[in-house]
């Protein structure tokens, strides 16, 4: 199991390296097992990266919370969303071959992003503030066993793969866990989205299944955000829906999703890995205009099935 992922994180991105720990590698293989690797990467690109951290939106937020103890705010927001102005990504991969059993490799995909949050208040008046947020997941790959250098990439496999988290510089909102149900059975609770899943355990939901999310944080204040895969009717060329949850007054916050189905990629049907992001903003965010851009994210991977 994976360490909870801690403040840390929102320093530089590490640059990375290539650890081989056993057997001797030579410095040759070393290198075309890491290109294997991320070559790995980049054919599942669904798995490690999606376009709701780059998205460019705005939401009609409602106001705070009665009785919640807070006066009115400096600002009342109308229209609200993040630009996107630079993301930077890099890969770690530590691999280990012991020489009896198959090498494994663990790998931290990890980004910075940056940019500008913008309010416009009810009078027309523009805020902004900018933001940085770091984002980490985690994975491990192995190789299959008399793996040759001619098989497609050099036998490297995913075999496992954590959600992902996001957090910004500076933060204090948090997320203590996100149980999700469905129509179609499934109910689990996550306490710990960096911890690693096996890539046959990853959450399967039924086609035009109906998800209900609840999101602990604790904090009535909080705004929490969902972003979900949108479906190819209704949303126009969007490629995601966001939505605010339902505050339940208690520091918990409710919504419901619907799994789209197959999609169509370049003239072909396909079922790629789908990503639901749950995003906290504090309350200072949005509604004051001296506070900070305060956030946290949880992205979940899951397939569609049926």
């Amino acid at each position: 199991m994976r360490k909870p992922i801690t403040r840390w994180l929102t320093g530089a991105i590490m640059v990375a390296v290539l650890v081989a720990t056993g057997c001797e590698l030579s410095p040759t293989e070393l290198s075309e097992d890491r290109a294997a690797i991320e070559a790995a990467i980049l054919a599942e690109a669904d798995f490690f990266t999606s376009d709701l951290f780059s998205a460019v939106g705005a939401e009609d937020p409602d106001t705070p919370v009665p009785g919640s103890g807070k006066t009115l705010a400096d600002i009342v927001p109308w229209r609200w969303g993040r630009r996107m102005l630079d993301v930077q990504r890099d890969i770690e991969i530590t691999i280990h071959d012991e020489g009896d059993g198959p090498a494994t490799a663990d790998v931290t995909w990890m980004g910075l992003l940056s940019g500008t949050f913008h309010i416009i208040d009810t009078t027309a008046t523009h805020y902004s503030k900018d933001f940085t947020d770091t984002a980490v997941r985690f994975a491990t790959f192995e190789r299959r066993e008399n793996a040759t250098a001619q098989m497609q990439n050099r036998g490297w496999r995913m075999t496992a793969i954590s959600g992902t988290t996001v957090i910004s510089d500076p933060n204090t909102v948090e997320i203590v866990q996100v149980r999700l149900t469905s129509t179609d059975g499934v109910d689990t609770t996550f306490t710990d989205v960096s911890t690693l899943t096996d890539r046959e355990d990853i959450i399967i939901f039924a086609a035009r299944d109906t998800i209900t999310i609840e999101v602990t944080t604790g904090d009535p204040d909080d705004v929490i955000l969902i972003h979900y895969p949108a479906w190819a009717t209704g949303h126009g060329q969007r490629h995601h829906v966001r939505t605010r949850l339902h505050n339940n007054g208690d520091g918990t916050f409710t919504g419901q999703w619907v799994a789209r189905g197959m999609v169509w990629r370049n003239g072909h049907l396909m079922n790629p890995a789908r990503h639901v992001t749950i995003s906290v903003l504090s309350h200072g965010t949005i509604f004051t205009d001296d506070e900070p851009y305060d956030s946290m994210a949880w992205s979940f991977i899951y397939r569609v099935g049926g």
